[in-house]
C-alpha cells in the first residue's frame, strides 16, 4: 500500500507533469493524467480486477459500482454522488458513499472501505444458504480473502501507472519517444504471440493471462517480457533438434 509519508516526488526535476498535460505533477496525478500513454487503457488495466470479482463470486451490483468508479478515476472523470435504486442492498449505498468520501484514488492506493468486505460477507452467507445439506462454499470464498485480492489488484494498477510515469520523469527519454517506443513494443508482443511456437513449458509459462494485461504494463516490463520470450525460444530450438535426432 502507498503511504502518505512516502516522498514520491523526491527525484522530480519539474513540478509539471512529464507527459506535458499542463497540470502540476501533484502526488497522485500519475493516476489521472490524460496524456499518459496508459490513460486510454483503463479497460485493459481493470481486466484482472474484473477476473478476481468473477472468481470470487462478488455481489453483482458491487462489481458494477467498483469497476465504473475505478475506470472513471483512471480516465480522469469527475466523480459525482450516485443514488442507487431502492431495490439495491442499503449496505452497497453505504460502501459507495464511504469510498466516495475516502476517494477512489485512495481505493487504487489500497485504502478501501471496510463496507465492501461486509457486503461480500453478506453475499457469501446468502450463497451458502442456497447450498444443499452437507455442502459448503469453496475455501477461498471468504470476504477477508477477497479484500486482500482487491487491494492487491488495485495497487497493481496504481504501481503500473507510477512506473510508466517514472520511466519518463526520471530518464532522458521524452514523452513522445516513450509513447512511440511503447507502441512499437506492443506491436512486437502481438507478433511474437501470433507466430507458431513449440508446445514447451518454458514458453507456456510466459503466455499472459490476457494479452491486454501484458500490453497495459510499463515499457520496461514489456521489453523484459520480449527479451525473456526470445531467449526462451532460442534456448528451446537446439533442444528440440537434439531430441528429434535422438529418437529417429
Amino acid at each position: 500500500m502507498f503511504k502518505e509519508s512516502s516522498n514520491f516526488q523526491s527525484g522530480h526535476t519539474s513540478t509539471f507533469c512529464p507527459f506535458g498535460c499542463g497540470e502540476s505533477d501533484y502526488r497522485w496525478h500519475f493516476l489521472r493524467c490524460t496524456k499518459s500513454p496508459i490513460s486510454k487503457e483503463a479497460t485493459s488495466e481493470t481486466r484482472k480486477l474484473r477476473n478476481v470479482f468473477k472468481r470470487y463470486k462478488v455481489y453483482r451490483e458491487m462489481q458494477s459500482v467498483i469497476l465504473q468508479r475505478v475506470k472513471a478515476t483512471l480516465q480522469s472523470q469527475r466523480i459525482v454522488p450516485m443514488q442507487l435504486d431502492d431495490h439495491t442492498d442499503p449496505l452497497l449505498q453505504e460502501a459507495l458513499d464511504e469510498q466516495d468520501t475516502l476517494g477512489w484514488d485512495q481505493f487504487l492506493l489500497g485504502r478501501q472501505s471496510k463496507r465492501w468486505e461486509e457486503l461480500q460477507h453478506k453475499e457469501y452467507s446468502r450463497l451458502a444458504a442456497q447450498l444443499p445439506a452437507n455442502s459448503s462454499l469453496p475455501a477461498h470464498f471468504k470476504s477477508t480473502v477477497l479484500s486482500k485480492m482487491m487491494i492487491q489488484e488495485a495497487t497493481y494498477i496504481a504501481l503500473n501507472r507510477w512506473q510508466v510515469h517514472n520511466e519518463v520523469a526520471h530518464t532522458a527519454i521524452t514523452a513522445k519517444e516513450y509513447i512511440k517506443e511503447r507502441d512499437k513494443a506492443k506491436i512486437q508482443v502481438r507478433s511474437l504471440l501470433s507466430t507458431p511456437r513449440p508446445d514447451h513449458i518454458a514458453l507456456s509459462r510466459l503466455i499472459p493471462e490476457t494479452v491486454e494485461t501484458l500490453l497495459s504494463q510499463p515499457l520496461e516490463r514489456i521489453k523484459e517480457w520480449i527479451a525473456t520470450w526470445k531467449a526462451s525460444k532460442a534456448y528451446i530450438a537446439p533442444t528440440l533438434i537434439t531430441t528429434y535426432f535422438q529418437t529417429t
